[in-house]
């Protein structure tokens, strides 16, 4: 499956902040502010939820929103969104922002811990996975992230952290535990 997965931060629609049109939405991505026109802006937004291409472009033209296909690909040339698989390592390049709550493995050694998401939904994730999330601060590099909790594994018999995070991060937008950004370190 391929998911349509936005890059930034939300900034809503404004009201003509800084002389921009009314009803522009705003993004912030690493040290720049983008301005969207609403339709693309409110497509981005739902982009958020995960859903696959073929759903989100069907969502859109549902809510009246014209130029799918020409909007989506907007989004994704300009980087403001990304198409990804489960098996794809692309994020390695964005940075993430924790915004759900680490919960920890409990009291008894287990070796999942659970994350909770801005929509209350918990997901079970691995050690390493966990660490990534406690160590997303919006800037730094995924893939230099999860390089770094490779680096400290004894178990080189699982697959590279990397491709862990990857394949569960549209479960983990989707629920509200991290969004992506694009990386400043």
């Amino acid at each position: 499956m391929t998911y349509i997965v936005p890059v930034g931060i939300p900034g809503g629609l404004n009201s003509g902040l800084g002389g921009l049109p009314t009803g522009t939405g705003m993004i912030r991505r690493g040290g720049e502010f983008i301005a969207l026109e609403q339709r693309s802006y409110l497509l981005w937004r739902a982009a958020a939820a995960t859903p696959e291409a073929a759903q989100l472009a069907g969502w859109a033209t549902e809510s009246g929103i014209d130029q799918v296909e020409t909007r989506i690909g907007s989004l994704l040339e300009s980087e403001l969104c990304i198409e990804h698989t489960a098996t794809s390592t692309d994020v390695g390049r964005l940075a993430g922002l924790l915004i759900g709550e680490c919960l920890g493995n409990g009291p008894q050694p287990s070796p999942r811990f659970v994350v909770r998401g801005a929509t209350g939904r918990r997901i079970d994730v691995d050690a390493r996975v966990f660490e990534v999330l406690l160590r997303s601060d919006g800037m730094s590099n995924l893939g230099q992230l999860c390089a770094t909790v490779d680096g400290q594994r004894a178990d080189v018999t699982l697959p590279p952290t990397l491709e862990e995070f990857a394949s569960g991060l549209a479960l983990m937008v989707s629920s509200g535990v991290v969004r992506l950004d694009r990386a400043s370190r």
